[in-house]
């Protein structure tokens, strides 16, 4: 799509100053990122990653990550759906969902609420910044960090009152409007921020079969709040809320691999969640920080499309299902939908993560070793029905509920060897325990215990160039097959491990002006889950299967 920021511009025009000031390398800001448990500049981390920040996004006119993960190497997408939902890094990821349940291998984190299961959350109105993490991320991310992690960060509340309008009108019926508010509450104690957007959109898909150019609609209205409480100068009280509201059509199916559809029963795919975060960071002394994180997160969600792309609609089973003010044509509206598959979801998550790191009085092993410690505990819900109706191959209905707990202990130290040479090395310990039951009388109640960690060496060459390398290893829980067609010994999936060796170079250039990141990767997966398919009489049915191993290696 061609967005045009319309209004934007006019309202830039009326305001603008005629002065402008000279921007030179010094004036630029350094990118702080938070991928490491202490957030430092991005140049300064020496992890493979990508921080894309306001201005980015704004520049693309992206309304959703998927239009803005083309920005960052060796990380693809896929939709399966009207967004793009589905994260693959270093060729790692998986590329749908449908009944199986999921537990994905790229983790996808806003404002520190998991939404790695339900990625057409992040939408980008009022997001500041967004980091792509590439690689394991076992020691800070555990399970949902095997190939990598996507994380949002939002604008927050300043002491300084901030106002942002934005409109856009674009092709295809495109209109979106966003208003942000951001300031002070009360003087030095409480500020806060609201933003809301909606974005409206025909989509791109005609569809012939029933004459409508919007089955492939956007409909989506993102709500964000924030709220800082400065408790004290060593404690503070961060509430992240957000309220997602998307409803959403679903028709991309054609034979011809046109944007001209022939499906008699469009699609939809819809969620609806409120979500929050409260978070503290508190400063108990020169020796001592302590920080908390409690998440909640409730979601609806209905995924639904054409299974047979339109087929029945060119030649309805039903030969006596005609339109009788035509000529013996279908009449969409009349006619028994066939090939329709419908998926709806209700997911609740609860986390809790406590950490307790040194400052600078709090250093170890003779003053030369940061650490941090910490304790995890997720509590994932979700209740699912399917309802399929694909004509000739039979009718499903399927419903269940899949419940998994994560808990997990982790540490880090950062150890100054010398003034230029710190070796990180970092553990992570996770008790997976999960709960699946269906109404085909099928449970699976995995447990079992999770090993991640982290083995790095960074030297710092000079100011303006960092070294690292670094051994990790990152874990990915095991997961379930519900088709009632296959055998038991495929219906559960055992637990991925990937081990991962990485070197890198980032450097500054020309005061400034040019910055340069290389790094070159090696990693070996052990019982690699990986898309597998049987046949079972005409059908051929997809599931999730372990492979024995798998090689990935590539530079960036």
């Amino acid at each position: 799509m061609k967005h045009t920021y319309l209004a934007t511009a006019v309202l830039t025009a009326l305001i603008a100053s005629p002065l402008k000031a000279e921007v030179t390398p010094a004036d630029l800001p350094s990118m702080i990122v938070s991928a490491d448990f202490r957030p430092g500049e991005a140049q300064d981390t020496p992890v493979s990653l990508t921080s894309l920040d306001e201005e980015k996004i704004e520049s693309r006119g992206a309304q959703h990550i998927e239009e803005l993960l083309n920005l960052t190497p060796n990380v693809n997408l896929s939709s399966g759906a009207s967004r793009g939902q589905f994260f693959q890094i270093r060729g790692i990821g998986e590329r749908s969902q449908f009944a199986a349940p999921l537990n994905p291998s790229v983790g996808l984190v806003i404002d520190g609420i998991d939404f790695s299961r339900s990625a057409g959350a992040a939408t980008l109105f009022d997001i500041e910044q967004v980091e792509v993490l590439r690689g394991p991320q076992g020691t800070r991310f555990g399970t949902n960090g095997l190939a990598g992690t996507i994380s949002l960060q939002s604008k927050q509340a300043t002491e300084e009152l901030d106002i942002d309008l934005e409109s856009t009108l674009a092709d295809y019926n495109t209109r979106a409007v966003g208003l942000a508010v951001g300031g002070p509450i009360i003087e030095d104690k409480l500020l806060g921020r609201i933003a809301v957007h909606q974005h409206l959109s025909d989509g791109y898909m005609d569809n012939d079969f029933l004459g409508r150019d919007n089955t492939q609609n956007h409909d989506e209205l993102t709500t964000r709040g924030h709220l800082k409480w400065l408790v004290s100068d060593d404690l503070t009280v961060d509430l992240n809320l957000l309220h997602l509201n998307i409803d959403n059509g679903y028709d991309a199916f054609t034979f011809d691999n046109s944007r001209n559809s022939l499906a008699d029963n469009p699609g939809e795919d819809k969620q609806h969640t409120n979500a929050f975060a409260l978070k503290t960071d508190w400063r108990v002394s020169d020796a001592l920080q302590l920080q908390s994180k409690l998440t909640y997160s409730n979601s609806n969600l209905v995924y639904g499309y054409d299974a047979d792309w339109g087929f029945d609609g060119q030649f309805p089973l039903d030969p006596t299902c005609v339109d009788a003010d035509t000529d013996n044509d279908p009449d969409p509206y009349n006619c028994p939908y066939v090939g329709y598959e419908e998926f709806e979801r209700q997911r609740e998550n609860y986390s809790v993560e406590m950490r307790a790191l040194s400052n600078e009085d709090g250093r170890i092993f003779n003053g030369s070793t940061d650490w941090t410690i910490g304790f995890y505990h997720l509590d994932q819900r979700e209740g699912f029905e399917q309802d399929s109706d694909f004509g000739l191959f039979g009718a499903t209905y399927l419903e269940g509920d899949y419940d998994t707990q994560n808990t997990a202990v982790f540490g880090q130290l950062d150890t100054y060897l010398t003034d230029k040479l710190t070796l990180i090395s970092g553990l992570r310990v996770e008790y997976f325990d999960g709960d699946y039951e269906d109404s085909n009388n099928l449970e699976i109640n995995p447990d079992e215990w999770l090993f991640g960690g982290k083995l790095g060496l960074n030297y710092q060459i000079n100011e303006d160039q960092l070294a690292y390398t670094s051994l990790s290893r990152g874990y990915k829980s095991g997961g379930v097959n519900n088709n009632a067609s296959l055998s038991p010994n495929q219906r559960e999936i055992e637990t991925e491990y990937v081990w991962s060796l990485e070197a890198g170079l980032k450097s500054t250039w020309l005061q400034g002006d040019l910055i340069t990141n290389v790094s070159a990767f090696y990693m070996k997966r052990k019982d690699a889950q990986v898309k597998n398919s049987t046949a079972v009489g005409v059908q051929f049915i997809d599931f999730n299967d372990n492979a024995a191993e798998a090689t990935h290696m590539g530079l960036e």
